[in-house]
């Protein structure tokens, strides 16, 4: 039982410990407001950077999906082919799973798109003849990939009765491809202003650290183990991390909030509804996780280094 109440008693004022070199670590930072000031607004620019680059990605894939989901495939059917044939083949087409309907367009129909949704409305005039046979307007499920419609287009191109088959958004896979390269450059870029991160808190520590050297002497002089003299740095810098990290996602709101309006104007321009998304809840305690994590590192670093020259005299 003595010793149920000791380890009871140990564990309460090793609480109590922490949450006094807690606080206190809080206060350092306020009677420095400057200083600290200066190092939390780096922090915070090095973070809302590679958030602000994710944030981007994230709206710039939402939109590409809008796209996706009104891309058409275009089947441009033999001319020997007649109405009752072409809509034989729409029916067996739009069994498939991946497609979600299909419309067929006579030749007349489409002449009529053509004239009206291209520049060359005067040339088509001056025909005596219609060229255009008839045309399955294929709308894929939402589900597919690209590169998935483009199998489909294959499949498609292979039928008898297909003159050839077009994926009328093409362009989509190379903006899907372009949107993959900035990713990857975003995580080097995350990776490497997170490493920075490490440095500026670490540098701020060490000069923490050559500033109490003294009182870092008496401590170790008195007996008092590394891992007590730690604790206070580790703070600081779980601090540095928090305050970094919560001016971040403020930098990153106030961005969001002065461009969400002329990008909404931008985009109803070209007939989208699209609305862009801020940072929700679980991305945003994503990145008040990253930050406390390298505010910690940081200072973990900088004591791990220095405080093992610091000899009592």
């Amino acid at each position: 039982m003595s010793r149920g109440r000791s380890g009871r008693r140990r564990g309460k004022a090793l609480l109590e410990h922490h949450l006094y070199v807690l606080f206190s670590s809080l206060g350092l930072l306020a009677r420095r407001p400057l200083t600290a000031m200066m190092t939390i607004v780096v922090i915070a620019i090095a973070l809302a950077l590679p958030a602000g680059l994710y944030l981007l990605l994230k709206n710039t894939q939402a939109l590409s999906a809008s796209w996706q989901a009104v891309s058409e495939v275009t089947v441009f059917l033999d001319a020997s082919v007649a109405d009752g044939k072409a809509r034989e083949i729409a029916i067996s087409i739009e069994q498939r799973g991946d497609v979600e309907s299909v419309s067929v367009l006579n030749p007349e129909q489409a002449l009529e798109d053509f004239r009206a949704y291209s520049d060359m409305g005067d040339v088509v005039q001056t025909l005596d003849d219609n060229p255009l046979p008839f045309l399955l307007i294929i709308q894929p499920v939402a589900r597919l990939m690209p590169g998935e419609v483009n199998q489909l287009v294959d499949h498609l191109s292979g039928l008898e009765p297909v003159r050839f088959a077009q994926f009328d958004m093409d362009w989509l896979l190379r903006f899907q491809a372009l949107v993959d390269v900035c990713r990857r450059f975003a995580e080097v870029i995350a990776a490497l202003l997170a490493l920075a991160v490490v440095m500026i808190v670490g540098n701020t520590i060490r000069l923490d650290i050559q500033n109490r050297r003294e009182e870092i002497e008496v401590h170790k002089m008195l007996g008092a183990t590394d891992a007590f003299i730690r604790r206070p740095f580790l703070y600081t810098g779980a601090w540095f991390g928090i305050f970094g990290g919560a001016t971040a996602a403020l930098l990153i709101l106030v961005s969001f909030t002065l461009l969400k309006e002329p990008v909404i104007i931008l985009m109803r321009s070209y007939g989208s509804g699209f609305v862009p998304e801020a940072l929700d809840f679980r991305e945003t305690a994503i990145l008040a996780g990253i930050s406390v994590t390298v505010g910690w590192l940081g200072s973990f670093t900088a004591v791990s280094r220095h405080l093992s020259e610091i000899k009592p005299r």
